[in-house]
């Protein structure tokens, strides 16, 4: 890693664990000045890039929507309401009004069709 005697840090996949560090490398002198070896330190970060790749997945799917509605491919009346709602966002949000208000609750589209709901027994 190290090849000009300067301190370097990287990010590194390790097959072997099946995860992420971030490693930096730096030169170990003795008294005199002369180089007598490295010092590593390795610090897991799978957790952070995890939680990073689900932001990243979760941002595209939202940037599709956005791309959706403001450069639609049809005309913008007929749109499906499903197309630009993010039922994995608002059904959380549903099912803890009914809980709070006791009382079921839906959205559908123009044509009837229910898109998220809470509360209902099918």
């Amino acid at each position: 890693m190290i090849n000009n005697g300067l301190e370097q840090t990287a990010e590194i996949y390790e097959d072997f664990l099946g995860d992420y560090f971030i490693v930096s490398v730096s030169p170990l002198h003795d008294s005199e000045g002369k180089l007598t070896g490295y010092i590593h330190v390795a610090r897991n970060i799978t957790k952070h890039k995890q939680v990073g790749m689900a932001f990243s997945r979760k941002d595209k799917r939202i940037r599709r929507k956005l791309e959706k509605i403001l450069f639609p491919a049809r005309k913008i009346e007929n749109l499906v309401l499903a197309y630009i709602t993010d039922v994995q966002v608002i059904r959380p949000l549903m099912i803890d009004f009914y809980k709070l208000a006791n009382m079921p609750i839906d959205i559908n589209d123009l044509k009837g069709n229910v898109m998220v709901s809470a509360g209902y027994m099918y």
